[in-house]
């Protein structure tokens, strides 16, 4: 597919960081985008010039939806903010899957990235009197992402995924 994607193309799966199968953060997910945070290094050398290097990032996914208890992935955060999760348990696994890159010979499997994060939520419930309840907080990036393929079932609602590093054949 040529030209720009649709936010719907940019698919994201989320599971506790044990699991094998992860779940589409998709209903109730009404904003999710990646904040790079580069950190970077300035120097000025004695003839007045400046250089600038990128030396890492901390990067960050600020996550913000409505309650939706349909939605797996929507129920695993949201339960994780409302009983407070944290340090080791607060760590997930989460999946990025670039649907306008689909593998050539085997339908369903889609170029992308598996990422380690932690949940950190800022609000575990809140919205003004007959609204839907909000919640919303960040996935903080924990390690390096792993470059593979992700495998999407989409007979489930919502898609389910599986990742793997060896492209398939």
């Amino acid at each position: 597919m040529a030209g720009t994607q649709n936010r719907g193309q940019l698919a994201h799966f989320i599971a506790k960081s044990e699991a094998v199968n992860y779940d589409r953060m998709a209903k109730g997910f009404s904003d999710m985008a990646s904040n790079l945070n580069p950190q970077t290094r300035e120097v000025t050398y004695i003839d007045d010039s400046s250089d600038s290097t990128t030396t890492g990032f901390q990067v960050s996914y600020p996550v913000s939806g409505n309650y939706y208890d349909e939605d797996p992935a929507n129920m695993l955060l949201f339960d994780m903010a409302v009983n407070l999760v944290k340090g080791p348990d607060a760590v997930l696994s989460m999946l990025e899957a670039h649907l306008w890159r689909e593998h050539e010979t085997v339908p369903g499997v889609y170029e992308g990235f598996k990422q380690g994060c932690t949940w950190v939520p800022e609000s575990s419930g809140g919205g003004a009197g007959g609204d839907t309840v909000t919640y919303s907080g960040s996935l903080n990036v924990k390690g390096d992402r792993v470059h593979g393929w992700v495998a999407i079932d989409k007979t489930t609602t919502p898609w389910t995924a599986t990742f793997s590093e060896d492209e398939p054949e």
